[in-house]
């Protein structure tokens, strides 16, 4: 719960909450970051409980995300479809590629690194790592966009960092230093 904690107030530093001009419905963006968070720890829960079926009847990661992603994209192409048709044929050959990068390394290498990070240990603590993309999306903001950097994003991305040292800490195992007799 600790970790969580850190991770939220890392989230508001990052918006700088404590400034005398800040905007309250700046926070709508991170409303779905959170609900992310939720989303990501029950689609982590059903994944594993799939991977950890009775013997014989083991589905591996890779087969849990092809599914999860063709749900997915049934799912948004009902609830956008012709929109989405529409820009999709607009879309330049760098845009397309950069969504094909996108799908092959976050997605698939980063789910199915995933999957098998949750079949060993608890989701309700790896959950925590989903903090770490704010962190991640200000170094890459930075390098890559040359976006400005302001301390609100070092000391929440600190907070985070926190948050996940002590969450992620629950997974390390001591284990007994055997004496000689």
């Amino acid at each position: 719960m600790t970790g969580f904690a850190c991770g939220i107030v890392g989230v508001a530093l990052l918006n700088q909450v404590l400034r005398s001009d800040f905007q309250w419905v700046g926070l709508g963006a991170n409303l779905i970051f959170l609900s992310s968070f939720f989303c990501e720890t029950t689609y982590s829960i059903i994944g594993k409980k799939i991977m950890s079926a009775p013997s014989g009847a083991q589905i591996g990661p890779i087969k849990v995300l092809a599914l999860a992603l063709a749900a997915g994209t049934l799912a948004n192409l009902l609830i956008d479809g012709p929109t989405t048709f529409a820009a999709s044929s607009r879309m330049p050959a760098k845009g397309w590629l950069l969504i094909v990068g996108t799908a092959l390394i976050c997605t698939t290498i980063g789910y199915s690194v995933w999957y098998l990070v949750i079949r060993e240990g608890e989701v309700n603590v790896a959950s925590l790592t989903i903090f770490a993309q704010p962190v991640f999306g200000i170094i890459l903001a930075k390098f890559w966009l040359g976006e400005n950097l302001h301390w609100g994003q070092f000391w929440g991305s600190a907070a985070i960092v926190a948050g996940l040292v002590i969450g992620l800490s629950r997974q390390i195992k001591k284990t007994p230093v055997l004496t000689g007799t």
